[in-house]
């Protein structure tokens, strides 16, 4: 028979789960923000907002999910997709 996690978190010490919680709290506030930003008009200043509130880390991982997915779209109609950013003086090209 397998642990329950509720055992395995209970033999923990107060400071180890009170860190646990507070992940858990901001990892569900991340998602509830990703999952409001669903669907919402990208280019209005409150999605903006409610996406610059999440990590860099959870920002950064959404981009190259739906950087992935656009690329997968691509291919299967036999294209490629390179991104390309400009700045002065340079320029940066991302493909695979």
């Amino acid at each position: 028979m397998g642990v329950k996690f509720e055992d395995v978190l209970a033999s923990f010490p107060p400071d180890r789960r009170a860190k646990i919680a507070d992940g858990a709290a901001r990892l569900e506030a991340e998602y509830l923000g990703f999952e409001s930003l669903k669907g919402a008009d990208l280019d209005s200043p409150e999605a903006r907002a409610k996406f610059a509130s999440l990590s860099e880390e959870y920002r950064a991982e959404l981009l190259r999910l739906e950087a992935d997915k656009l690329r997968r779209y691509a291919r299967a109609m036999g294209g490629e997709v390179r991104i390309t950013a400009e700045f002065p003086g340079s320029t940066v090209v991302l493909d695979d």
